[in-house]
């Protein structure tokens, strides 16, 4: 009897509406849905481009928009007080529509780690989908540790 069922890269069973870089003008998924691909982890989300009007690009990091857990924009001055990663940008949203971010596992950013150093601890930058090393005095756990920072490859490991 042959399989009536798609196998994905890694043998296994598909069971998702798309593929993580798909975007949807509906929700096809549970916000927050959880997707495990290999040694990557994937969240799915709505995103807002914030008062700021600024758009997602892919490899750029992703804030919780200011008292949610369930919208990501790419307008920091829209985040909380104390910016809390909520993934990297996989895909293009426009504004309203929902996305799967990456969250766990082997990334390339978009833009340079400011101030980085090899083995550092990140966290969300001022600057818009951008990450920052961590110093002594920041207060919430780090979302990435930069991997090879001259090649902006970071190890991800935001809020889940």
């Amino acid at each position: 009897m042959a399989n009536t069922y798609t196998l994905d890269d890694k043998g296994q069973k598909v069971v998702w509406s798309g593929a993580v870089t798909d975007v949807h003008t509906n929700q096809k998924e549970v916000i927050g849905s959880t997707r495990f691909h290999g040694m990557k982890v994937y969240r799915y989300y709505k995103f807002d481009n914030g008062s700021g009007d600024i758009a997602a690009a892919v490899g750029d990091i992703a804030v919780f928009k200011a008292t949610t857990q369930d919208t990501v924009t790419n307008d920091v001055s829209d985040g909380d007080t104390n910016k809390v990663a909520a993934g990297m940008f996989v895909s293009v949203p426009a504004d309203a529509q929902f996305c799967w971010l990456q969250v766990r596992g082997p990334a390339t950013v978009n833009q340079a780690v400011n101030s980085g150093a090899d083995g550092a601890g990140c966290q969300p930058h001022s600057t818009n989908g951008m990450l920052t090393i961590q110093t002594a005095s920041d207060i919430i756990a780090p979302c990435a540790t930069a991997s090879d920072v001259s090649a902006k490859m970071v190890w991800l490991h935001c809020v889940m």
